[in-house]
């Protein structure tokens, strides 16, 4: 998987800014890639995860691209670009996983998904848009280097 480290305009939004990042981040990343892009974006807590995830922006900019908002105050939940719907997936881990696995192209939004070991298949980018200590990125960057070395070995 690929990379992408976020630096914030200077609009003074950190919400737009939040959006605007990952749709051009994911439009980059698709460019780059051979295969359906799917994407974790690593974002700062339960309000930007909302935000990205219930956002008219994302979803009006990236028309066919499913969204997973996955948080420990709300659960998992699936945006469907192909119909409109929210499918919620409360306590049921397994599933949401599977609908990530079975999707094209997707972008999940979490909190610290890549540092808590949840394996993703088919993951081909992450997009890192919190503050992070030097230790935690070193963490991160290790799975996301990790999860590529697996996969081409």
């Amino acid at each position: 998987p690929r990379l992408h480290v976020a630096q914030a305009n200077t609009t003074g939004d950190e919400l737009l800014d939040a959006a605007e990042i990952v749709v051009e981040t994911y439009k980059v990343h698709t460019k780059e890639s051979k295969i359906p892009v799917k994407m974790i974006v690593n974002t700062g807590g339960t309000k930007f995860i909302e935000h990205l995830f219930n956002g008219n922006f994302v979803r009006g900019n990236l028309p066919g691209v499913d969204l997973f908002a996955i948080s420990s105050k709300h659960g998992a939940l699936q945006y469907v670009a192909k119909t409109g719907k929210i499918i919620d997936f409360s306590g049921k881990r397994k599933e949401w996983l599977t609908a990530i696995k079975n999707c094209k192209t997707a972008i999940i939004f979490h909190y610290d998904i890549i540092s808590e070991g949840i394996d993703i298949d088919g993951i081909t980018g992450t997009l890192i848009m919190r503050n992070n200590g030097l230790a935690k990125l070193i963490q991160i960057v290790g799975r996301t280097v990790r999860l590529d070395f697996e996969r081409s070995g």
